[in-house]
């Protein structure tokens, strides 16, 4: 079993239900595709968990992304099981759980904002890091320009605009830090701001005239792509252990 919670194991397990889950979600219909969505997080949960055992230091490098995945496969769950009369609710705690997975990874991500450069990072990634923040600044106000204009429910409007806050400041975080696989998280963080963008916008803008097979690929892949960057780093021992 620990052959398997390695990186070169879980990745293509990761990526083979991540993708069968994409198949699933055409032809088993809400609420039971659900199970096949929390299959991927499951994995990387495992993986991680795995990876605490054989680590005596740093602890919490490990246990916050474990949790952060953690409210995020719960808010997969209510994703999937928006029906009826519980649509609007389902929504609400979709996002809840998701806000709380951003905070948690916010905390992980802080906890790295004033540690030394490490050997490799050099100063010449100021200008991606620069272009990265441009590039979330400019999806906010597309957001803004956007979706937030045609939400006429308060508590929609209320949450929505929350919810840009919480992934704004998760994404900024995940840009200022110091540490291993730094362009993996910074690219994991921008790809869950693109999917969560895309629910945004074909959840409010029903007329957008993009096919639903479309909608649906761009949210997974980007989303699936998102996690797996965000904590595929965190599954090789460093050098000092």
């Amino acid at each position: 079993m620990k052959t398997f919670f390695e990186a070169r194991v879980i990745i293509p397990a990761y990526v083979v239900s991540a993708m069968w889950y994409m198949v699933c979600v055409t032809f088993i219909p809400e609420p039971w595709c659900a199970f096949f969505k929390v299959i991927p997080l499951g994995l990387l949960i495992a993986a991680l968990a795995a990876r605490l055992k054989e680590t005596t230091t740093d602890r919490p490098t490990l246990i916050l992304p474990i949790i952060a995945l953690s409210f995020s496969m719960i808010g997969d769950v209510f994703g999937d099981t928006k029906l009826g009369a519980f649509r609007d609710m389902s929504f609400l705690l979709q996002m809840a759980f998701f806000m709380m997975a951003h905070f948690v990874y916010i905390g992980s991500f802080l906890r790295f904002m004033s540690r030394p450069r490490p050997k490799g990072l050099s100063k010449r990634d100021t200008w991606g890091r620069l272009a990265c923040v441009l590039f979330m600044v400019m999806l906010l106000m597309f957001l803004c320009d956007t979706v937030l204009q045609v939400i006429e429910s308060p508590v929609f409007r209320i949450g929505v605009s929350a919810y840009m806050v919480i992934i704004s400041v998760m994404v900024f975080t995940a840009i200022m830090q110091s540490r291993r696989h730094i362009w993996q998280m910074i690219l994991g963080a921008l790809l869950f701001a693109l999917s969560d963008a895309t629910i945004a916008w074909t959840a409010f803008l029903p007329s957008n005239d993009l096919p639903l097979a479309i909608e649906d690929t761009l949210v997974f892949l980007t989303y699936f792509g998102a996690q797996i960057l965000l904590n595929v780093g965190l599954l090789s021992k460093p050098k000092a252990e």
